[in-house]
Formats: C-alpha cells, sequence, structure tokens
C-alpha cells in the first residue's frame, strides 16, 4: 500500500493561517505541519491541532519576525529592526553576488533555541525538521549540523 504524505507549514504564522491548516486536517487532507515556533499565533495553532494524530515539525524560519535569541547574538540574521532579514534578501545576495550573508555560528545557535523551543511547545522532539523559504548554503549546513 502507498502513502501520500501532504504537509501544511507555516503555522504560527497568523491566525488565518493556523485556521486553514486546521480545516485541512479535519478534512483529512493534511497529515503533516510545520511549527515556525518564533511566531506569536504559535501557540494558538498548537492548541488547534492538540488532540491531532499528525507529525509536527521544527519548520526552521530565519526570514520572518523575531529570533528566539536576542539580536545581538544572530547579527547576521536580523535587520537594523532586529527582526529577521527578510528571504528576498538573502536571495538576493546569495544568487546575485553568490555571497552567503549567513554567519554559521549564527544560524546554528538560532537553530538550536528553535528547536528547543519546538520541543518546549510542543513537549516531544520533532517527527521531521527542515527550513523556511531562504536559499543559502550555511542555512543547509547548519540544519545538517543540528540534526545530527
Amino acid at each position: 500500500m502507498k502513502r501520500l504524505l501532504i504537509r501544511a507549514d507555516d503555522l504560527g504564522y497568523a491566525r488565518s493561517v493556523n485556521y486553514g491548516i486546521y480545516d485541512s486536517v479535519h478534512q483529512g487532507i493534511i497529515n503533516n505541519v510545520g511549527v515556525m515556533v518564533n511566531m506569536p499565533e504559535t501557540q494558538m495553532g498548537l492548541d488547534l491541532l492538540k488532540n491531532e494524530n499528525i507529525d509536527f515539525g521544527l519548520h526552521t524560519n530565519i526570514s520572518n519576525g523575531a529570533p528566539i535569541l536576542s539580536s545581538n547574538e544572530v547579527p547576521s540574521l536580523v535587520g537594523d529592526n532586529g527582526n529577521f532579514r527578510s528571504s528576498k534578501e538573502y536571495r538576493k545576495n546569495y544568487v546575485d553576488g553568490k555571497k552567503d550573508i549567513i554567519a554559521l555560528n549564527d544560524v546554528v545557535a538560532e537553530i538550536e533555541a528553535q528547536y528547543k523551543k519546538f520541543i518546549e511547545l510542543v513537549g516531544r522532539k520533532p517527527d521531521y525538521f527542515e527550513g523556511h523559504a531562504v536559499m543559502s548554503d550555511n542555512f543547509e549546513k547548519g540544519l545538517r549540523i543540528v540534526v545530527y
């Protein structure tokens, strides 16, 4: 028997996203949900899905909202406002100039902080681990370092 995995990402991004994921889970469409642990609506989204038999993954986010760590601990990941740089900014620097503006030590520290936050919020380790919307060799390396 073949099984199809259908995943919804960005739980926590906004109330509307949370309700869309909730509806999709209840309609039997979604069986895996990627959680953005640094977003303000994350707890609300997890509360909606607390009794569901689905997989929860860490949807590691370094392009929306504020980091888990203080901005001075991860300076290569944040702009002047203390929030993460946009995925557009990462992409522009990476694709246009082939320059990775992400410092490996910064991204590893933030990924580890998000991993710990996931365990705190969900009460267990993630069923899977992946990254959100950023093209970067150092982001990919950081994910591999923390996962293994």
